[in-house]
């Protein structure tokens, strides 16, 4: 048996940690989820270029198909996920294309084909970018999970720039601030459910009383947000609107204070209780906004 086809083998059965709960509890996925996923498509691709499909194909067209290929295969992966619970992400998509990549160009012989020129520039984009994905935003991640875990039971305060990593969408300014001297920008688009989520870094709430959050808004103009909480069974179980915790609240000009009692949120869903010690995600979001408008979060904690 050819080794190409051994590693295509071994790969076929590695797929399914892709399904698999790989995080690192509450505080959100793990720091080796780039790396898993950059390990396994970069000799995927080197196996796919050599079997005889591909194999036969000029350099520039095999390369095309099998990058090809491995984004189908990354998105159908992505599809899937969360039906067990995973989280599906764009970057885990971008990483499985520069892994593909990397196995194509750095694997010999599957790049010799390139020009030197393309094959070079390519070579310096993908290992620039697995350095990124794999190395430095992993260990960045790591410091503000060290921190998080110093700072809780405070969960957000937006004085480290890297908080704004925890959220789906945000920036951390310096203007508005509710406590010390930063908060986290959030423009809400016009449509059906814009907002952000905080998606890492919860902690566990057991033992806790409150959710404490405060909303600037800063038009005259009232804005009712929803805050949805959301553990990693939720996604498990279809994501149904009734298995998690919503809470409407109108929001004024100004600083608003928000509480939610934790107990509440413990027994939000229809016939279970919310795993407070597997919390997956907090989600602000308005509906249906006829124009764009903008909130600033700040001071989001829990207490006793």
């Amino acid at each position: 048996m050819h080794l190409h086809s051994v590693v295509l083998a071994l790969l076929m059965l590695a797929s399914p940690m892709f399904f698999l709960d790989l995080g690192g509890g509450a505080g959100g996925p793990s720091p080796f989820a780039n790396l898993a996923h950059a390990a396994f498509f970069a000799p995927l691709a080197w196996g796919l270029a050599r079997t005889t499909p591909f194999a036969r194909l000029p350099a520039q067209v095999r390369s095309a198909c099998v990058l090809g290929l491995v984004l189908a295969l990354g998105g159908l992966i992505e599809t899937i996920q969360p039906h067990f619970g995973r989280t599906a992400s764009w970057q885990d998509m971008a990483v499985d294309a520069l892994g593909g990549l990397a196995g194509l160009l750095f694997l010999p012989p599957v790049g010799s084909g390139l020009p030197s020129v393309a094959c070079k520039a390519l070579k310096t984009a993908a290992a620039a970018g697995l350095v990124w994905f794999v190395v430095f935003e992993p260990f960045l991640t790591h410091q503000d999970e060290l921190r998080a875990r110093r700072q809780f039971p405070l969960l957000c305060d937006f004085e480290s720039r890297l908080e704004a990593d925890r959220w789906t969408r945000g920036e951390i300014v310096r203007s508005v601030a509710r406590h010390g001297d930063a908060s986290l920008r959030v423009r809400l688009d016009s449509g059906p459910y814009p907002g952000t989520a905080l998606v890492r870094s919860l902690g566990d709430w057991r033992g806790y009383a409150c959710l404490s959050l405060s909303v600037f808004n800063p038009d005259a103009e009232p804005l009712v947000l929803t805050v949805s909480v959301r553990d990693r069974d939720h996604a498990r179980r279809g994501g149904r609107y009734e298995d998690r915790y919503n809470g409407e609240f109108e929001v004024r000009q100004g600083w608003n204070d928000l509480n939610i009692p934790v107990e509440a949120v413990r027994t939000a869903p229809r016939d279970r209780v919310m795993g407070l010690d597997s919390l997956e995600s907090v989600v602000v979001f308005a509906s249906h906004l006829p124009k764009p408008r903008v909130i600033y979060l700040d001071y989001i904690r829990l207490r006793p």
